[in-house]
């Protein structure tokens, strides 16, 4: 929703120019094409997590549609939001690690687990639910950016105390050659 006192206000009789509004990069996905390419998503985010998490589990088809279904709601969100494909395809690789991350985590212990996919893919799911690895994904980055950013700190930090030490270095047989 637009905020109304960031709207210009122009009285009807005031003429004004017809403003152009940039296009973006990434066009909006629509149509029957952009369709398939969002259920392209469900279905091979579906194929990577049985692989990984239930490598030997073995569904009918009616429950293999309700597990994609659940998918659909659960991870993508029904896909409500409007994305471009690149935004999409960066989402559905943030879900692809976090099911990394379960995957890991199960290879850890052999007391962890995870229920079946109908229950941990569906969207009420909050206690033993894959939405929980949404929280564990943002701790996850925000560590790794701290990281990185500590690493570039520390590098900027040697890098200047290497630059003072040549300065002084270059400064201080100057000042020998001076006094001979």
């Amino acid at each position: 929703m637009a905020c109304l006192l960031s709207l210009p206000h122009v009285l009807p009789t005031q003429a004004r120019p017809q403003e152009q509004v940039p296009k973006k990069k990434y066009e909006q996905i629509s149509g029957e094409a952009g369709h398939l390419f969002l259920l392209s998503l469900v279905r091979k985010f579906w194929e990577y997590a049985k692989d990984m998490l239930y490598p030997d589990i073995i569904l009918s088809d009616p429950e293999e549609r309700e597990v994609l279904n659940l998918i659909w709601e659960s991870v993508y969100g029904k896909f409500r939001l409007k994305a471009s494909e690149k935004e999409w395809l960066k989402f559905h690789e943030s879900a692809i690690t976090r099911v990394d991350m379960v995957a890991k985590w199960l290879t850890r212990r052999s007391i962890h687990w995870i229920p079946k996919p109908h229950l941990y893919f569906h969207p009420h799911s909050d206690r033993n639910g894959f939405k929980k690895t949404w929280e564990w994904y943002l701790r996850q980055e925000t560590l790794k950016l701290e990281i990185r950013n500590k690493l570039n700190m520390n590098l900027a930090c040697t890098i200047r105390a290497k630059v003072y030490s040549k300065i002084n270095r270059v400064y201080s047989y100057s000042e020998s050659m001076k006094k001979d």
